[in-house]
């Protein structure tokens, strides 16, 4: 039977496994971004404007295609 095998993060020693893992990889740089800057907003907000709406944010992640899938 086979068998496709995911990981996540991406993590240096998945390229250089046998097969080399397929990976999901997180864009930590628009996350740590995007995190500094709600919470400035959340440090920053009118008593009036809080809570927030709750909008859902969304950093979208890269598919690293590798042998294992």
């Amino acid at each position: 039977d086979d068998i496709a095998v995911l990981g996540f993060d991406d993590v240096p020693e998945a390229a250089y496994i046998y097969p080399s893992l397929t990976t999901v990889q997180q864009n930590l740089t628009s996350l740590g971004c995007r995190a500094l800057s709600e919470l400035d907003r959340l440090i920053n907000v009118d008593d009036a404007d809080w809570p927030s709406s709750g909008e859902a944010i969304v950093i979208q992640p890269q598919l690293i295609v590798r042998e294992s899938a």
